[in-house]
This record gives structure tokens, sequence and C-alpha cells, in this order.
């Protein structure tokens, strides 16, 4: 991946830091004492991506983007911590249809969606001693089907770009990274929520929840300003946070 190394290199220069191979781009990111704001680790392969709730993320050698964001959250104009996810994944999609044309939706919280398979997903981690928010970024960019564990085959999908895919992927990331830190890309909560909730593909629909040991069906009717899941339960209203539930589809 050459071009893809020297493209972002040009492009990025010292906010930079690029590996081969790393466990995870955001234990990276946790362990870099010597860190500012906009920096961003890129990874070629990834031998043990984390996903939420502890799920592994496969990252193939070459087949995608693995990228950390690092925010002084100080300094970034987007102040809403609680909406750093949501901000993250509009970001992402916004940037994948403007350099493919491949539109892609949002499962909440984090999940990046193509006809109904997950190509990629956020990670957002908060150092709690200091201003350091860490934002994991993975992306399926080429292999087929078949080219996944056999465990995620059935919900799992790239966005099929064909190789070399370096600047295509290139283009991706700087997409992105513009998006997260020029001011001028950054709207307010209310505009955030409501391109976000445009692309939540579950909105309208009765999923499965599970919460705890319970497992319960509710229709999702919004996304509150604090990037909560507001579900109707034979109802009831319920207001559900990150961490809390799962959602499945």
């Amino acid at each position: 991946m050459k071009e893809y190394k020297k493209i972002l290199t040009e492009k990025l220069g010292n906010k930079l830091h690029y590996y081969e191979e790393v466990d995870s781009s955001n234990n990276v990111a946790k362990e870099m004492k010597d860190w500012e704001h906009g920096s961003v680790i890129i990874a070629e392969t990834q031998t043990a991506g984390r996903g939420t709730y502890g799920r592994t993320f496969h990252s193939r050698v070459r087949n995608g983007i693995y990228m950390t964001l690092i925010i002084d959250t100080n300094r970034w104009s987007f102040r809403n911590e609680q909406l750093a996810t949501i901000y993250t994944a509009v970001a992402a999609s916004e940037a994948i249809v403007e350099i493919t044309n491949i539109s892609s939706e949002i499962k909440w919280v984090n999940d990046l969606f193509v006809s109904g398979k997950k190509i990629g997903g956020i990670l957002t981690e908060k150092d709690s001693q200091s201003n350091k928010l860490i934002i994991g970024i993975g992306i399926n960019v080429s292999g087929k089907q078949e080219d996944f564990p056999i465990e995620i085959q059935n919900t799992a999908a790239s966005l099929e770009l064909s190789p070399p895919t370096d600047h295509q992927a290139a283009a991706i990331v700087l997409a992105i990274y513009m998006r997260m830190f020029e001011p001028k890309t950054l709207p307010d909560d209310q505009a955030i929520l409501q391109r976000y909730k445009e692309k939540l593909f579950i909105m309208g629909q009765t999923v499965d929840i599970s919460q705890g040991n319970d497992v319960f069906e509710a229709k999702v009717i919004d996304v509150d300003e604090q990037g909560r899941l507001v579900v109707l339960k034979k109802g009831e209203k319920l207001a559900l946070g990150v961490g809390e539930v799962r959602v499945k589809v």
C-alpha cells in the first residue's frame, strides 16, 4: 500500500502515525503519550481489531481502512461529546458516498451498512484522566462475501472496490478527516441529529432489543438530543442509552 501511505503522508504530514500492523489502532492511540489534536493512526492491518461490546473487528491486510482519530475535546469545534459517535458515523457515511458514490446507512449507534450488510463501524473511547477522545473507524473497502470468516459471512460485507484501492482508500480517509476537523464542516447538534436520522435505516421499524437478560420487540421512533434511541415498547416510550442495549435487525 505504498501509494496509500504516500498520499496520506503528503496530506497529513506529522499528524499521521502509520503502521503496517498493530493489535488495535485505538490501543496505539491510548498508549500515545506525546499526542496532539488531530493526530491520526493508520494501520494496514490489525491483529486484534475491536468493536463495541468486546466484539472483534475483522481487519484483513490491504482490505480495509483501519484508523483512529485523537481529539482534544478542549479544541474540537463540535463540543457535544455525547454525540461524537453519531457525528463520526455521519462523517464516514458522507465521505464514502462522496468518494465512491456508494450510499451507506447507519444502524444505531455506530455501524455502517450497505445493502443490509455491515461494512464498517466506529468505536469511541474517552480517557477519563484527560481531554483525550479516541475515535476508531473501520471500513471494509474491498473483498467479497467469501473472504470474511465463516461466522460473519452472512452479516458482513465490503464496499467491493476493485484493487488497487490505495487512492480511493486514502481519499475516504481524508474526506472523513476533513469533516471531523474542519470547523466549517461541524454543524450544530440538531443538524447532525437530523442527518443521522435520515441515514438510520431502522427508523420506524420494529426491532429486537436485548437489554441485560431481557429481549423484547419495540418500534424505533427517534434519536434524542443525548443520542439515545427512543422506542415504543407496548405503548411505553423508552430512551435507551449506548452500552445499555443491543439492537438486532
